[in-house]
């Protein structure tokens, strides 16, 4: 990549083989809440390596300071980034993520420097979204997500949440927003 690379990673994303356990972890021993689930995710148009597939994973975010925390569980066996994180007997961060208003030119640049996506789709929920990957010494992907206004409300949302969170409804649903 360029010296320009993107603007800052403002979300860590974790892989989990076990969404609930993961939640009762971030909520109750590292007192990071509340989080909005968001199951069964029908992102829409997802590619893999360039060819289609259709991810089951179900998702929970919410804040720790001014950092998004998001969890992905995925629940069928389809080809993913999130599937091939766990196969390789992975844990932890398995992508970090920011958001661009300019999607269009931040892929068309990285093509131009014989950067693809691994991974892309986001149709379904209204933004999208692709994973590039680094360098392997990071142990990491990056996510490029498209930062359009309902993007932006639902991250002022989730981060009022967190900031006044007393503890109480750790795990919320998204019609509580």
């Amino acid at each position: 990549m360029t010296q320009r690379s993107f603007p800052s990673l403002r979300q860590n994303a974790f892989v989990v083989p076990d969404l609930e356990a993961a939640l009762d972890h971030w909520t109750r021993v590292m007192k990071v809440g509340p989080f909005v689930l968001y199951e069964h995710v029908d992102y829409g148009g997802v590619t893999y390596r360039g060819k289609p597939t259709h991810i089951d994973a179900s998702v929970a975010m919410g804040y720790w300071g001014d950092v998004q925390i998001e969890l992905i569980e995925q629940h069928n066996d389809a080809p993913s980034i999130y599937r091939d994180f766990l196969l390789a007997g992975r844990k932890g961060l398995q992508h970090m993520g920011t958001y661009t208003s300019s999607y269009e030119e931040d892929l068309a640049r990285l093509a131009r420097e014989g950067i693809q996506p691994v991974q892309a789709g986001g149709e379904g929920i209204g933004v999208r979204f692709c994973y590039i990957e680094t360098d392997p010494a990071v142990g990491w992907m990056i996510e490029l997500i498209e930062e359009t206004p309902a993007i932006r409300e639902l991250n002022a949302k989730l981060y009022a949440l967190a900031r006044d969170w007393d503890g109480r409804d750790p795990v919320r649903r998204p019609d509580s927003l």
